[in-house]
C-alpha cells in the first residue's frame, strides 16, 4: 500500500463504533492520554484499512482484532501490544507496508505484527520449505526475543476458535487439532496459561464432540467432591470460598483444562483429592501453604514450584482422617510489560530459540517445538546459586550446554553436590553442578543420544554441522590439490584459483565449492581441467570415475564418520547418508541409516583398499560363568593384537548354573580380524559361542568351539 493510500486511511472520518468506544473506556483508567491515543489511532486505521471486509460469519471484519485487542489486554496490558492487535492482520490482508506501520506506530509495533504474519509461500517458490513452517519459525524466534509476540499471536487464535461455528465441519476440525498440537502445549510453555487453557477446552469440545461433554460433567462433579472431602479435615479449606451459586462450570476453563490433562487412572471419582484454591498474590499463597504445613504433614517430595505458571501444590497427610490431598495454590503472575515474569530467568527463550534454529527439513520445526513443551522439568543450579531449568532425565551434559555452548563443547566431567561425577549421571531437582572443561573443544557426534534438552542437542548437531562441512571443504581442497599436481607438476592452489572454481560452481563461496567436490557433488577432476585449462586424458577420466564416489578410509578427519550403532567395517556393504554429523556411513541394511536416506540423498561410497585408521565393531562372548573368564576373554584379545576399547559384562543364571555375556568393543580394519578374533575366543575354556552383533543386536559370523 502506498504512502497516500495509508494517509487517506488515517484521514478517514474518526467516529468509534459502540464496542470500540467500550473498549477505549475499559483502557482509560489504565493508560495515560498519550497512550490512549494511539490506541485510538491504531483502531481508526484498522478499520478504514479492513472496511468492506468480512468474516465467515457475516460480522465487519474490523470486529475480530477488536476482540482479539481486548483479549490480549487481558494478559499484557501493554500499548504496544493492544495497538499491534488492532492492526496485526492489516499487512497480510490489507496490503499495508510493515514500514507505514513503524512510520505510524513504531518499529516495536510494526515488528510485532511481522512477527504473526504468515510468510508469503510465494517466497519460497522452487524451495523445499514448507510455509507453514517457515510461519511458525518466525513467530517463535521473534517471540523468544518479545513475549508479547507470543501473547497476540495466543490471542488471535482464541478468538478464532471462538467463533469456529461459522466455518465448515472440516477446517473446524483442522484448526482445533493444529491448536491443540502447537498453540496449547506453546501457551503452556511460555506461561500464558490463562489463554492456555482455555484453547485447549474449547479445541478439545471440537475434536471431541460427544467425548468431551461427558469428561467435563465429571470433572466438575470430582472438583465438587474433592472440595467437600478435604474440607471435612482441613481448616485452612474451609476458609476457602465456595463455588458461586449458578457458576458455568463450563467456562471455568482452568478447572477443565487442569482436569482433562490427568491421566486417566487418576480420574477416579474417590481417588486422592485435589483442591484448587486462588489468591490474589503470591505472598498470600505461600501464608496459605505455611498454614497448610502447621495443620498436616506434608509428603516428602511432593512440594511444587512453578512459578513462571503461577502456582505453588503439595500433597498433604492428615493422619487422624486417613485423607491425603492435593493443594494446588494459584496466584497472578508478577510482569514487567514485554518481559517475563519477574523472578524468573526466562529460560525458555532458549529453548524456543532452539526450535526457531531447527533445520529445514519438513516438519523438523514442530518436531522440534514438540520437544520443547513437555511440561515435566527439574531445577538445577550452579555454585553461584543461578538457576537452571532442565527437562527430566537430563544429564549432567544437558547442564553443560545450559551454562554454555562453549562449557557444554569443552565439558569433560563434573561435580554434583560436591561429588565428582560422570558427565552423563541424570540430574534431580536441587542438585548443584559445577562443570569441568578442558583447554580445547573434545565434543562428538555419540553424546546425541545423551542429551535430553532440545536447546542442548540443537546447539551440538550445529557445531557438528559446522565441523563436517569444515572437514569436507578440506577434503574437497586436497582432492583438488591433487588432481592440479597430477596434471600440471608442481602446481599449487592459490586464492585466485579458488575464487575461479567457485565462480565456475556458481558457490557462494570458495569453501561451498570445496565442499561440493569434497562431498562428491562436483568432480575434482574436471574443476583442475578447468583451472588448468588441459583437456582430460584417459587416466584423468578413469580419477573421474574415481571422483563420483567416495572412499571410506576409516579417518574420521576426511568429513566421513562412521555409524556407532551398526558398526560397518571392510567388507561390509556400505552406504552414505548427510546426517547432522556430516556424511554418516552405514551398513547397508541398517535400519537408522534407511529412516534418513528415505528423506535425504544416499551418496554412493566403497572401502579404500586398505584402512588408514581402525574402526570400532562389537563382539559378543556367551560363556559358563566362571572367575578370570572376563580376564583369560580380555587376554586372547589382546593376543590377536586387538585394541579393546569398551567391555561390558552380565551373568544370566539357568537352573543355578550362570551364563554369562561379555560385549567387547574392540578396533579392527576389517572382518578378517573380527573372524580371527572369534576363532582364538572360541578356544577359552567355558565359551559356548562367539559372534559379531549388528545394528540390531542380532547375530553375525557365529563361531562355536
Amino acid at each position: 500500500m502506498s504512502r497516500a493510500a495509508a494517509n487517506e486511511m488515517v484521514a478517514a472520518p474518526d467516529v468509534l463504533t459502540p464496542e470500540a468506544a467500550a473498549f477505549l473506556d475499559r483502557l482509560a483508567p489504565h493508560l495515560g492520554a498519550v497512550d490512549l491515543a494511539r490506541v485510538r489511532a491504531a483502531w481508526v486505521f484498522a478499520e478504514a484499512a479492513h472496511r468492506g471486509q468480512f468474516r465467515a460469519s457475516g460480522e465487519a471484519y474490523i470486529s475480530h482484532p477488536l476482540a482479539v485487542a481486548e483479549i490480549l489486554f487481558e494478559t499484557v496490558p501493554d500499548t504496544d501490544a493492544v495497538c499491534a492487535a488492532l492492526l496485526h492482520d492489516t499487512v497480510e490482508d490489507c496490503g499495508v507496508s510493515l514500514a507505514t506501520l513503524a512510520e505510524r506506530f513504531g518499529s516495536t509495533v510494526a515488528a510485532i505484527v511481522d512477527a504473526v504474519s504468515k510468510f508469503d509461500a510465494a517466497a519460497l517458490a522452487g524451495t523445499s520449505l514448507s510455509a507453514a513452517d517457515e510461519t511458525l519459525r518466525k513467530l517463535l524466534a521473534a517471540g523468544g526475543r518479545d513475549r508479547r509476540v507470543f501473547a497476540l499471536k495466543l490471542a488471535d487464535r482464541l478468538h478464532n476458535v471462538r467463533t469456529l461455528d461459522a466455518v465448515g465441519p472440516a477446517k473446524r476440525e483442522r484448526v482445533a487439532r493444529e491448536t491443540l498440537t502447537i498453540y496449547c502445549p506453546l501457551a503452556a510453555h511460555v506461561g500464558l496459561n490463562g489463554l492456555g487453557d482455555e484453547l485447549y477446552v474449547r479445541s478439545r469440545r471440537i475434536v471431541h464432540p460427544w467425548r468431551q461433554p461427558t469428561l467435563e460433567r465429571r470433572a466438575w462433579v470430582r472438583a465438587g467432591v474433592d472440595a467437600r472431602r478435604i474440607r471435612r479435615v482441613s481448616a485452612v479449606a474451609r476458609m476457602s470460598a465456595e463455588p458461586a451459586p449458578g457458576a458455568d462450570p463450563g467456562r471455568d476453563f482452568r478447572l477443565l483444562a487442569a482436569s482433562l490433562r490427568e491421566h486417566a487412572r487418576e480420574r477416579s471419582l474417590f481417588g486422592v483429592p485435589t483442591l484448587r484454591l486462588t489468591f490474589g498474590s503470591v505472598q498470600a499463597a505461600y501464608a496459605t501453604l505455611a498454614q497448610l504445613h502447621m495443620e498436616a504433614t506434608l509428603l516428602p517430595g511432593s512440594f511444587r514450584a512453578e512459578p513462571r505458571d503461577g502456582w505453588i501444590g503439595c500433597r498433604m497427610h492428615y493422619a487422624e482422617q486417613g485423607l491425603t490431598a492435593d493443594f494446588v495454590l494459584s496466584f497472578p503472575i508478577p510482569m514487567a510489560i514485554g518481559a517475563s515474569p519477574v523472578g524468573w530467568d526466562g529460560g525458555w527463550t532458549d529453548e524456543v530459540a532452539a526450535a526457531a534454529s531447527a533445520t529445514s527439513e519438513p516438519g523438523a520445526i514442530t518436531r522440534s517445538l514438540r520437544d520443547i513443551v513437555d511440561l515435566r522439568s527439574i531445577w538445577t543450579f550452579s555454585p553461584a546459586g543461578q538457576g537452571f531449568k532442565l527437562p527430566v532425565g537430563a544429564r549432567a551434559l544437558d547442564f553443560a550446554f545450559a551454562v554454555h555452548t562453549d562449557v557444554g563443547l569443552r565439558a569433560t566431567s563434573a561435580v554434583v553436590n560436591g561429588e565428582s561425577r560422570d558427565l552423563s549421571v541424570v540430574l534431580r531437582t536441587g542438585d548443584v553442578v559445577e562443570i569441568r572443561t578442558a583447554s580445547e573443544i573434545v565434543a562428538q557426534a555419540e553424546w546425541l543420544p545423551l542429551l535430553a534438552s532440545p536447546r542442548a542437542r540443537a546447539k551440538l548437531r550445529h557445531w557438528l554441522r559446522e565441523r563436517a562441512q569444515a572437514q569436507t571443504a578440506a577434503r574437497g581442497r586436497t582432492l583438488l590439490a591433487d588432481r592440479v599436481r597430477a596434471m600440471v607438476p608442481g602446481r599449487e592452489l592459490t586464492p585466485a584459483d579458488l575464487d575461479r572454481i567457485a565462480q565456475w560452481l556458481r558457490a557462494g563461496s570458495p569453501d561451498e565449492a570445496l565442499f561440493s567436490i569434497g562431498s562428491g557433488s562436483a568432480s575434482a577432476t574436471l574443476a583442475a581441467a578447468h583451472l588448468t585449462g588441459r583437456v582430460p586424458r584417459a587416466a584423468d577420466l578413469e580419477q573421474l570415475k574415481a571422483d563420483e564416489a567416495l572412499v571410506a578410509d576409516g579417518r574420521t578427519d576426511s568429513g566421513l564418520v562412521y555409524c556407532s550403532v551398526c558398526t560397518p567395517i571392510p567388507p561390509d556393504d556400505i552406504m552414505a547418508v548427510p546426517d547432522e554429523a556430516g556424511l554418516m556411513v552405514h551398513r547397508s541394511h541398517c535400519p537408522q541409516g534407511l529412516r534418513t536416506a528415505a528423506r535425504l540423498r544416499m551418496l554412493p561410497i566403497a572401502w579404500a583398499a586398505s584402512l588408514t585408521q581402525t574402526l570400532p565393531v562389537r563382539i559378543r562372548i556367551r560363556a559358563d560363568d566362571r572367575v578370570g573368564l572376563l580376564a583369560d576373554c580380555a587376554g586372547t584379545i589382546a593376543r590377536e593384537r586387538v585394541s579393546i576399547d569398551a567391555v561390558e559384562s552380565r551373568t544370566n543364571y539357568l537352573q543355578a548354573r550362570g551364563l554369562a555375556e561379555l560385549d567387547f568393543v574392540v578396533r579392527v580394519r576389517s572382518q578378517k580380524t573380527v573372524d580371527r578374533c572369534a576363532l582364538a575366543l572360541a578356544k577359552v575354556d567355558g565359551v559356548r559361542e562367539v559372534f559379531r552383533l549388528d545394528e540390531a543386536g542380532e547375530e553375525r559370523a557365529k563361531r562355536r568351539p
